[in-house]
Protein backbone atom coordinates (compact mmCIF):
# COMPACT_ATOMS: atom_id res chain seq x y z
CA UNK A 1 0.00 0.00 0.00
CA UNK A 2 1.88 3.66 -1.00
CA UNK A 3 -0.14 5.96 0.92
CA UNK A 4 1.53 9.80 -0.32
CA UNK A 5 1.47 12.87 1.83
CA UNK A 6 1.86 16.51 1.29
CA UNK A 7 3.12 18.07 -1.47
CA UNK A 8 3.32 14.53 -3.45
CA UNK A 9 -0.32 14.64 -3.50
CA UNK A 10 -1.65 15.32 -7.05
CA UNK A 11 1.17 17.01 -7.69
CA UNK A 12 3.00 14.73 -9.95
CA UNK A 13 4.05 16.74 -12.72
CA UNK A 14 4.07 20.20 -11.16
CA UNK A 15 6.74 21.79 -8.21
CA UNK A 16 5.43 23.74 -5.32
CA UNK A 17 6.82 26.26 -6.86
CA UNK A 18 5.24 26.13 -9.79
CA UNK A 19 1.65 26.01 -8.23
CA UNK A 20 2.46 29.00 -6.16
CA UNK A 21 2.65 31.05 -9.07
CA UNK A 22 -0.34 29.13 -10.47
CA UNK A 23 -1.99 30.90 -7.41
CA UNK A 24 -0.93 33.93 -7.54
CA UNK A 25 -1.91 34.75 -10.66
CA UNK A 26 -5.75 33.57 -9.74
CA UNK A 27 -5.66 36.71 -6.98
CA UNK A 28 -7.54 39.16 -7.94
CA UNK A 29 -5.63 42.11 -9.36
CA UNK A 30 -6.29 45.85 -9.75
CA UNK A 31 -4.94 49.57 -10.25
CA UNK A 32 -3.99 50.95 -7.27
CA UNK A 33 -2.17 54.01 -5.83
CA UNK A 34 0.35 54.38 -3.58
CA UNK A 35 -0.17 55.86 -0.38
CA UNK A 36 2.97 57.55 0.07
CA UNK A 37 4.07 58.79 -3.42
CA UNK A 38 1.29 58.84 -5.63
CA UNK A 39 2.67 56.34 -8.06
CA UNK A 40 0.11 54.23 -9.91
CA UNK A 41 0.91 50.22 -9.73
CA UNK A 42 -1.10 46.74 -10.48
CA UNK A 43 -1.53 45.23 -7.20
CA UNK A 44 -3.44 43.06 -5.52
CA UNK A 45 -6.10 43.79 -2.78
CA UNK A 46 -3.69 43.74 0.14
CA UNK A 47 -0.84 45.84 -1.37
CA UNK A 48 -0.53 49.67 -0.23
CA UNK A 49 2.75 51.11 -0.82
CA UNK A 50 4.58 50.68 -4.76
CA UNK A 51 8.06 49.69 -2.87
CA UNK A 52 10.08 48.70 0.16
CA UNK A 53 10.82 52.52 0.52
CA UNK A 54 7.58 53.80 0.37
CA UNK A 55 6.36 51.07 2.79
CA UNK A 56 9.32 51.96 5.03
CA UNK A 57 8.69 55.97 4.75
CA UNK A 58 5.09 55.06 5.58
CA UNK A 59 5.97 53.17 8.74
CA UNK A 60 8.59 55.87 10.19
CA UNK A 61 5.81 58.62 9.88
CA UNK A 62 3.03 55.98 11.36
CA UNK A 63 5.33 55.81 14.29
CA UNK A 64 6.55 58.98 14.53
CA UNK A 65 4.90 60.52 17.33
CA UNK A 66 5.56 57.63 19.68
CA UNK A 67 9.60 57.91 18.54
CA UNK A 68 9.94 61.62 19.59
CA UNK A 69 8.04 61.43 22.89
CA UNK A 70 10.46 57.96 23.58
CA UNK A 71 13.33 60.75 22.47
CA UNK A 72 11.77 63.41 24.54
CA UNK A 73 11.25 60.80 27.96
CA UNK A 74 15.37 60.15 27.25
CA UNK A 75 16.28 63.82 27.26
CA UNK A 76 14.97 64.80 30.07
CA UNK A 77 15.53 61.40 32.03
CA UNK A 78 19.34 62.47 31.11
CA UNK A 79 19.30 65.89 31.86
CA UNK A 80 17.81 65.30 35.78
CA UNK A 81 19.98 63.16 35.96
CA UNK A 82 23.26 65.39 34.92
CA UNK A 83 21.34 67.89 37.44
CA UNK A 84 21.73 65.50 40.26
CA UNK A 85 25.03 64.51 39.38
CA UNK A 86 26.12 68.13 39.73
CA UNK A 87 24.19 69.05 42.87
Amino acid sequence: MDIKFGYALGMSDVSATDAARLLAGLRRQEPRVCQVCGTEVIATTRRLYCSPLCRLKADYARHAEARKAKRRARYHRQKEESQQNQA
